[in-house]
């Protein structure tokens, strides 16, 4: 498997944000989102080879029992190796999350649903328009009772289809992110406004600012 880095950080987005956790960040992705916070990760010629022997004597050291695997794109990498890590991490009694892109018909194929099926919690991505990247499939609304559904939003485009997203698939949680540059400021101005338009418009979701951009700024190992 190809890893980016391993680290631990508090967790900056979402529904477990706040969280204290190991992140096994995979190397490579072939989404290429514009708003990409972690860019470096996109590359598949880069990287580190681990296997899952390795990966896990590196989680040990940290003392954390919270493990998520993000990107780059963790479903692009060897498959069956994910579904080793996991099995492992299970069985070592690790709380685990998966980051997905939720822009594949990833229901149609069986490693993936039986990784989704050991895992605790599933964080999707609903690709919006800022993205630039093949969009979010209806396929990926699945395993409700342990995902949620992030939707970035960069502009009052971005908003536009969350609103849609937030009517169409009312039995999911979707979490609306605002986001700005990481090595910019915080856009309180925007991310106020953003709140007014959700009050207003009745959205049954949750605004949750990307904290760990405050909190470790360009740092990329808080990202």
């Amino acid at each position: 498997m190809k890893i980016n880095s391993i680290f631990q950080a508090i967790e900056g987005e979402g529904l477990e944000v706040g969280i204290p956790k190991v992140f096994v960040r995979f190397q490579g992705c072939s989404m290429m989102c514009k708003n990409c916070d972690t860019p470096e990760a996109q590359n598949f010629n880069e990287g580190k080879e681990m296997n899952v022997e390795q990966i896990m004597t590196r989680i040990k050291t940290y003392k954390q029992k919270y493990v998520t695997l993000t990107g780059g794109n963790v479903l692009e990498q060897d498959l069956n190796e994910i579904l080793k890590l996991l099995r492992e991490l299970k069985r070592k009694k690790y709380y685990t999350t998966i980051e997905a892109t939720g822009s594949d018909e990833i229901k149609t194929l069986n490693n993936i649903s039986k990784i989704f099926n050991i895992v605790d919690f599933i964080s999707f991505d609903m690709k919006s328009p800022s993205a630039k990247t093949r969009p979010f499939h209806k396929s990926s609304v699945g395993w409700t009772h342990k995902s949620q559904y992030k939707i970035v939003i960069a502009d009052w485009n971005d908003y536009k289809f969350a609103k849609k997203m937030i009517e169409k698939y009312r039995i999911c949680k979707i979490i609306l992110t605002p986001c700005w540059n990481v090595n910019e400021k915080i856009n309180k101005d925007f991310i106020n406004k953003l709140c007014q338009k959700v009050l207003k418009d009745k959205l049954k979701t949750r605004v949750i600012v990307q904290q760990h951009k405050i909190i470790y700024g360009p740092n990329k190992q808080g990202v």
